[in-house]
């Protein structure tokens, strides 16, 4: 599997196989197409709709699935709610709360790729992103409320969200290709923390008790950070790479984040909450 030469520089999204692992596919989105802000006409119609590259991805999962093969995929903006810009608008003021939802995602779009990582579970293992220059993570749900995949989001190497620069590196187990953890390194920017240089901030395994980063493991450790108030209080933290410049509030819109990631969904749980 490899459509990089054919396809990225007429759509800007791809497959291709992992060097050594040909039963391990990367599919590289191009999410500016499924962006809520997206107007660009510059592609021809018939790659340049994000409906096309659903259908595209689709193809390319029912294909993975036949060759039993394992699908990671890559992406600047995360599937989701925005929600740094709807909990700006919560705080602003209570009433209308579920109008004040904003999603990274136009919406028809945002369902579809959520109904496709269900669809796609046994295929599917997970997904990294980048965007809010912050360290973050969402997890994709069943109907139940169960954890089917994940999206890891990067923090940023660029200050200027008020986050101080940070990069991962990530360990993996090379015969089954599952990520293990990551170790968060982070540079002084516009806080004080964590100094001149660059230096290790955290470890996700030890700060939340995982063995594994999955979608299980990713819920998990949502679940301790909405559960243990240290917890919370370390994520804080890390999400800025100690920058000290954000706060996360109201908190109710971050912890609803993780898990909600549908329009509905969201404003259930965090409208609920700060009636």
């Amino acid at each position: 599997v490899n459509t990089f030469e054919k396809m990225v520089d007429t759509a800007g999204y791809y497959a291709a196989s992992l060097p050594g692992h040909p039963d391990h596919v990367i599919i590289g989105m191009n999410s500016i197409f499924f962006s809520a802000k997206d107007s660009s006409r510059c592609l021809p119609t018939d790659t340049s709709s994000g409906h096309a590259e659903l259908n595209w991805i689709r193809r390319q999962l029912n294909s993975c699935r036949e060759k039993k093969m394992k699908v990671w995929f890559t992406c600047h903006i995360p599937p989701g709610v925005n929600i740094k810009s709807t909990a700006d608008g919560m705080q602003k003021t209570g009433k209308d709360c579920p109008k004040k939802v904003k999603m990274m995602w136009k919406e028809d779009y945002n369902t579809e790729f959520l109904a496709l990582e269900n669809e796609y579970r046994d295929v599917i293992t997970g997904g990294l992103a980048g965007h809010t220059h912050m360290d973050d993570f969402r997890v994709i749900t069943d109907a139940a409320g169960k954890p089917v995949s994940f999206f890891h989001i990067n923090p940023s190497i660029s200050p200027i969200d008020g986050n101080n620069p940070g990069f991962q590196l990530f360990t993996y187990d090379p015969g089954t290709m599952q990520m293990l953890d990551f170790v968060t390194y982070a540079f002084g920017g516009p806080g004080d923390a964590p100094g001149p240089d660059w230096k290790k901030e955290y470890d996700f395994d030890t700060a939340y008790g995982v063995s594994a980063l999955d979608a299980n493991g990713f819920y998990d450790a949502a679940k301790t950070i909405c559960s243990h108030g240290k917890k919370q209080k370390d994520y804080e933290a890390y999400y800025e790479m100690g920058s000290k410049q954000i706060k996360l509030e109201p908190w109710d819109a971050y912890a609803c984040g993780f898990t909600h990631l549908d329009r509905a969904g969201f404003a259930g749980c965090a409208c609920a909450k700060n009636k």
